[in-house]
């Protein structure tokens, strides 16, 4: 079943309003509308995840050596490039 135009723009604006609120979008009003934008990038976000993981967790080496025992070679390859630009031990502000 097709939903009216109306519709679909009220659910749209729902769900972007909903993202606003959880401080997942930032909005800046234009004349009567709203411009969105996301307040991270997917992977800033997706590292936020990860670390969020990693802090629930009682252990945090478990987590990692399950993750690390996973890797097909591709995504290893690219934990060692991602070691080389922020070697361990090394933080950004």
């Amino acid at each position: 079943m097709k939903r009216p135009l109306g519709e679909l723009e009220a659910t749209v604006m729902t769900v972007m309003d909903k993202l606003h609120t959880k401080g997942l979008l930032r909005r800046e009003p234009v004349g009567r509308a709203y411009v969105y934008e996301p307040v991270a990038t997917k992977e800033a976000y997706t590292a936020e995840l990860m670390r969020h993981a990693l802090a629930a967790s009682g252990n945090q080496a478990a987590p990692l050596v399950h993750f690390l025992e996973r890797l097909t070679p591709e995504e290893a390859t690219a934990l060692e490039a991602a070691l080389q630009v922020v070697p361990p031990g090394s933080r950004r502000p």
